[in-house]
């Protein structure tokens, strides 16, 4: 008996599917050119723990509910070297190029404290952090409480493609931050010595005020 045409599309859907999972195999990577390299390493979990590890988030409440969330990643020797080998993983990037980019990532820690910052608030004027007169503010306090105001604070209003695959809680209606700390505190002093317990980035505004803090940032080399 012949199959009904509805049963034949049914069962050529099937194999296209069964296709298409093989194309998209881990196997099937290996085949790729220079994929060798970073299949036995660790890949996207080992990332996304280095991202946990070195992201921390800060809840502001008004009348029992959320005015403000906010969460920032400091982007640490740790954290870049990490990002750094799951970009050139996902991008099978030379060794020579992969290289060059981890060198550069080392040079941006030496120059300067660099936070990705996610923010959601309860309102259209709440969740500002640039500009000349910002709903909050924003000071870094490492030794010793010394701290200092960052040098740069920028919006970054539509992340790209490559930026939520690698910050994958950038939500619909976050706005995204990069901000910039000097390594010196206002006295001229290195902001936090290779020995620092804790790191605290400080937010405050007209009503509220907090702090997100990295702990055993003596990690660092």
């Amino acid at each position: 008996m012949t199959p009904k045409l509805p049963a034949i599309r049914t069962l050529g859907s099937y194999f296209l599917l069964v296709l298409l999972i093989a194309g998209c195999s881990p196997a099937s990577h290996r085949n790729l050119v220079g994929y060798e390299r970073f299949a036995e390493r660790p890949g996207e979990t080992a990332y996304l723990r280095a991202l946990g590890d070195w992201t921390q988030e800060l809840r502001l409440y008004s009348r029992w509910e959320t005015s403000l969330l906010m969460r920032a990643t400091f982007k640490s020797v740790a954290f870049r070297e990490a990002w750094t080998h799951e970009h050139a993983r996902r991008f099978i990037l030379p060794q020579e190029e992969a290289g060059l980019r981890l060198e550069s990532e080392l040079a941006d820690a030496a120059r300067y404290h660099e936070f990705l910052i996610r923010v959601w608030a309860n309102d259209s004027l709440g969740g500002h952090f640039e500009g000349r007169s910002p709903s909050w503010k924003l000071r870094l306090v490492g030794d010793g409480s010394r701290s200092v105001a960052p040098l740069v604070v920028r919006r970054i209003k539509k992340p790209s493609t490559e930026l939520l695959a690698f910050f994958p809680d950038i939500g619909h209606h976050d706005r995204v931050f990069v901000v910039k700390f000097p390594v010196l505190g206002d006295d001229g002093s290195p902001l936090f010595s290779s020995s620092s317990p804790q790191l605290a980035l400080q937010v405050a505004g007209a009503v509220h005020r907090g702090q997100l803090v990295w702990q055993e940032i003596h990690s660092e080399p």
